[in-house]
């Protein structure tokens, strides 16, 4: 009789444990680390995917982004000193598209302003031992990706100061000469044959926004976004997500 009990004890103590859920897998560690991302409209446009793709690329860390229509870097430069002081910053992004509008750039010479502030955020960060991405900027449709002197710019200073760069070109430009166009082939999963990647004015919404993040998917956006985002991995010896796919050569073609 207590034999028979004690194995019916046995029984109802297995059948309670085998009902028992699993626990709940633990808490992913805080955020350590921010990444911060300065620059002009095409990052504004691109600020709502940027914040959902970059857990992807850069886990468990901080993204601050601070970007405005119309700005050139000198804009930035008090909110980078103050960034460097207070934030625990591990990379930064410089993401500018040559804008010549604003007081602290409009009446200094185009190309030599330009050069003379992105030395100045290199020797910035490289003091602060903070690894720095420069994107080279898209040039106008129908250009020449050969001939853009703010690219040109960034990629000389990212040599010069041991910085990364980001060329998104290959994403927006096609031809031979390579020429930026509106329209490249789509990403796998986007369409068949070729999407819009900018608009006529060379932004990356499909419409003006005012100054907000691009409402609808933008192929330019995602394109942006992942060359800005997978440097900055690069940059930190972070396992990479697959890259974008390109269409079939048929349709690269057209």
């Amino acid at each position: 009789m207590l034999r028979r009990l004690g194995l019916g004890l046995i029984v109802v103590v297995w059948l309670l444990a085998a009902c028992d859920p699993e626990p709940e897998p633990p808490p992913p560690p805080p955020p350590t680390g921010t990444v911060v991302v300065y620059g002009d409209s095409l990052v504004v446009e691109s600020v709502a995917v940027l914040h959902e793709r970059f857990p992807v690329f850069v886990p468990n860390t901080n993204l601050v982004v601070r970007a405005y229509g119309g700005t050139a870097q000198c804009d930035f430069h008090d909110q980078m000193t103050a960034d460097a002081d207070e934030l625990d910053v591990v990379a930064v992004v410089i993401a500018f598209s040559g804008n010549h509008i604003t007081p602290c750039i409009e009446d200094r010479p185009y190309v030599e302003g330009y050069t003379a502030d992105a030395e100045w955020a290199a020797a910035l960060w490289a003091d602060h031992d903070v690894p720095v991405v420069f994107v080279a900027s898209l040039g106008a449709l129908e250009s020449s990706v050969e001939d853009q002197p703010i690219a040109a710019v960034y990629e000389s200073v990212a040599a010069a100061y041991g910085a990364a760069l980001a060329d998104p070109a290959p994403l927006f430009a096609r031809g031979a000469p390579s020429m930026y166009a509106s329209r490249m082939p789509c990403l796998t999963g986007e369409c068949f044959g070729s999407i819009e990647v900018r608009r006529a004015d060379g932004h990356l919404c499909h419409e003006p926004t005012a100054g907000l993040p691009c409402p609808d998917y933008s192929s330019g956006v995602t394109r942006f976004v992942d060359v800005m985002l997978r440097a900055v991995g690069q940059r930190l010896d972070l396992a990479e997500p697959p890259p974008l796919g390109a269409e079939t050569a048929v349709f690269r073609t057209r």
